[in-house]
């Protein structure tokens, strides 16, 4: 199963950058949530924490009958410009922005992330020089350099330059390798930890 090879790479990293670099976390927002499985880990591990789960897909939900302090929100991202300022201690992506096909859409996702949150984490791919659709292309058609360079990108993959996006909103950022897998964009993967303190960015 897709989880079997994304979870161990992807949930337990965010969770455990997270209790390293901030401080008492009691509410977190997972843009992009699906069925929760990402949540669902932080959940088992803190019983008291209140959780939030977009997507557009209605298996977003599920996570309520199991958790009492789960909400799932069926939505894109419009729904963000309802929460506060701060509202939520940590909001995170993983794998989401990478399948948006829009740069500005990705860039006002995490203008309003920054907006919400305390901190921001974001698990995504990068490759320096390249932005945009990269969809079944190989490797080599989109860098030279590139390990494995015939193996190909998945249908609806898309780079995108975090690093630059990031320094537009003057947010200070650490940004850490985390391959997640072998193929398409898996061995690309960064997490990003944000701090929106300075963030004046308003709506």
């Amino acid at each position: 199963k897709f989880e079997e090879i994304y979870l161990p790479k992807s949930a337990p990293n965010i969770y455990n950058l997270a209790i390293g670099k901030i401080k008492n976390i009691n509410s977190i927002l997972e843009f992009g949530c699906n069925n929760g499985v990402n949540l669902e880990y932080f959940m088992k591990r803190n019983k008291k924490l209140s959780t939030v789960g977009i997507d557009i897909n209605p298996i977003a939900k599920e996570l309520e009958k199991k958790f009492r302090q789960y909400k799932g929100y069926v939505s894109d991202e419009n729904i963000l410009e309802k929460f506060d300022v701060n509202q939520f201690s940590l909001s995170f992506t993983s794998s989401v922005l990478d399948h948006i096909p829009d740069e500005k859409n990705v860039k006002n996702i995490l203008m309003n992330l920054s907006h919400i949150s305390k901190f921001v984490i974001l698990n995504e791919p990068f490759l320096d020089g390249v932005v945009g659709d990269v969809s079944d292309k190989y490797r080599y058609q989109v860098k030279s350099g590139l390990v494995d360079r015939r193996k190909s990108f998945a249908k609806y993959s898309y780079f995108w330059n975090y690093d630059k996006y990031l320094e537009e909103l003057s947010l200070n950022y650490e940004k850490i390798h985390n391959p997640l897998y072998s193929f398409s964009m898996g061995p690309y993967y960064y997490l990003y930890i944000i701090n929106t303190k300075n963030f004046k960015n308003s709506r």
